[in-house]
C-alpha cells in the first residue's frame, strides 16, 4: 500500500508542477505566448469544458453557462463551465472531479489511441526505486511518441491533436484549488474507513477474516494494475504538454519575436527640424 500511496504522490506532483509551470510561463495573458497559447485552446479548450460539464452533470450540478472556446485576454481563459450547487462535503468532492476531469480524459485519449502505456516498464514496488523508474519511463514514452509521429502522416495528425488536447489538460490553478478542496474533504473519509476495516480486521471473526482475504486475493492485483495505469497516463499527459508548449508556443513565439526585429525599420521623428 506504501509503494502505491507513493507512486501516486509523485505523479500527481509531476503533474501539479506541469500545470503550474504552464500558467507561470505560457498561459498568462502578461506574457508574449498567449497569443499562441490562446491559438491552441481552439482544439484544447472544447474537450476540456466538454469534460468538465458531463462530470457537473453526472454530479448533479445545475449548469447555468458554458462556453467551449470564448478566449478572455483580462483573466486568462479560453471557456467556462458556470453551475450552482448545494455546499456540502460530496459537493467539494464533486468540484475536485470536476477540476480532475479534463487530465483524465486527456490521459484517456493518449493512452486509447497511441497504446504506449503498454510499452512504459512496470514500476518498482520499492518506494526508492519509483524515483528512479520516472526518468526511465519518460524517456520510453518521449521514444515512443516520437516513434508513433514518425510512421505515417495519420498518425502524425493524431498525435498532434492529442498534443493540443493534453497542453489544456494539464490543471489550472484553479483546478488545483478545487482538487486541494477534494483532497481536504476526502482525505479524513478514506482515514475513517481504512481505520474502521483495520479494527473489524485485527478483531478477527473467523468469517470476516475469511471474508477479507478473499476480498483481498480479489482486489489488490486490480489495485496495482490500475494504479500503475494511472501513473503511466499521467507521465504521458505531462510529457504531451511539455512538448506541445515548446513545439506550438514557445517556439512559434520565439520565432516571431525574431521575425519583427530583423524586419523592423526605423521610423523618422516628424519633430526633427531640419538644419
Amino acid at each position: 500500500m506504501t509503494q502505491l500511496l507513493a507512486l501516486l504522490g509523485v505523479t500527481a506532483a509531476v503533474l501539479a508542477l506541469t500545470g503550474l509551470a504552464k500558467h507561470f510561463l505560457i498561459a498568462n495573458p502578461k506574457l508574449p505566448t498567449w497569443p499562441a497559447y490562446a491559438f491552441t485552446g481552439m482544439v484544447g479548450s472544447p474537450v476540456r469544458e466538454t469534460a468538465r460539464a458531463i462530470v457537473c452533470l453526472c454530479m448533479g450540478f445545475k449548469l447555468t453557462r458554458i462556453a467551449l472556446y470564448k478566449r478572455n485576454d483580462a483573466d486568462g481563459t479560453l471557456g467556462y463551465v458556470d453551475y450552482t450547487f448545494f455546499p456540502g462535503p460530496l459537493s467539494y468532492i464533486g468540484r475536485a472531479l470536476e477540476g480532475l476531469a479534463p487530465c483524465a480524459v486527456g490521459a484517456l485519449l493518449l493512452c486509447l489511441l497511441t497504446g504506449i502505456a503498454y510499452d512504459v516498464p512496470t514500476p518498482p514496488q520499492d518506494v526508492m526505486g519509483i524515483l528512479y523508474w520516472i526518468p526511465e519511463a519518460l524517456t520510453e514514452i518521449l521514444w515512443s511518441l516520437w516513434t508513433e509521429a514518425d510512421s505515417d502522416p495519420l498518425s502524425l495528425l493524431i498525435i498532434t491533436g492529442l498534443f493540443l488536447v493534453a497542453l489544456h489538460a494539464v490543471p489550472t490553478l484553479t483546478d488545483l484549488h478545487r482538487l486541494s478542496y477534494g483532497l481536504i474533504t476526502f482525505t479524513p473519509i478514506v482515514l475513517f474507513i481504512g481505520a474502521l476495516l483495520w479494527f473489524i480486521r485485527s478483531a478477527h471473526f473467523p468469517y470476516i477474516e475469511g471474508l477479507f482475504i478473499q476480498v483481498e486475493r480479489w482486489l489488490i492485483p486490480g489495485t496495482y494494475d490500475a494504479v500503475q495505469w494511472i501513473a503511466v497516463s499521467i507521465l504521458m499527459l505531462c510529457v504531451a504538454a511539455v512538448l506541445s508548449a515548446m513545439l506550438f508556443v514557445v517556439i512559434p513565439t520565439l520565432a516571431v519575436s525574431v521575425w519583427h526585429k530583423l524586419t523592423r525599420k526605423p521610423v523618422a521623428n516628424p519633430e526633427a527640424v531640419e538644419p
